[in-house]
């Protein structure tokens, strides 16, 4: 069984690229394990803070040597896998909402530029330049792909 999701082809027309339903219970299934990972791991690591000094202008430094423990919260389980909800109705939701946004800004960018076939282009051009060096390609491609990153 596929999902059908919609796409554009280069031809102006509609035409519906699919995702089996294998690939995204994998998606989900890694998604679930990473909430759990967490979950686990703020049970098992100890729980603590700084003491902060604050500047003038309202920075603020940590304070060496000021590490303590203090108790943990004890969450139910269920609650690992609400919690990127949650905190869209936390004290910091105007910044998940924000980074959110941001996320969303960036791959609609890489969307277009691989559609333009952009992308493309710059790993050919590159790979023509320093096809015949073996490892300049390899530093040029690591590079081309830390700026990409750097969007």
């Amino acid at each position: 069984m596929q999902i059908p999701m919609r796409s554009r082809d280069s031809g102006g027309g509609q035409e519906k690229a699919l995702i089996s339903v294998r690939t995204f219970l994998l998606g989900a299934g890694i998604l679930v394990f990473l909430l759990a990972a967490s979950g686990i791991l703020g049970r098992v690591l100890p729980s603590g803070q700084f003491e902060y000094r604050v500047e003038a202008d309202g920075s603020r430094y940590v304070i060496p040597g000021t590490y303590r423990e203090v108790p943990r919260p004890d969450y139910p389980a269920w609650r690992w896998f609400t919690a990127p909800v949650e905190s869209l109705w936390g004290p910091d939701a105007a910044l998940v909402l924000q980074l959110s946004v941001l996320f969303f800004m960036i791959a609609g960018a890489m969307k277009l530029l691989n559609h333009a076939g952009v992308l493309t282009e710059i790993v050919t051009r590159v790979g023509i330049r320093f096809g015949d060096r073996r490892f300049r390609l390899v530093a040029a491609m690591v590079l081309f792909c830390m700026a990409i990153g750097a969007l």
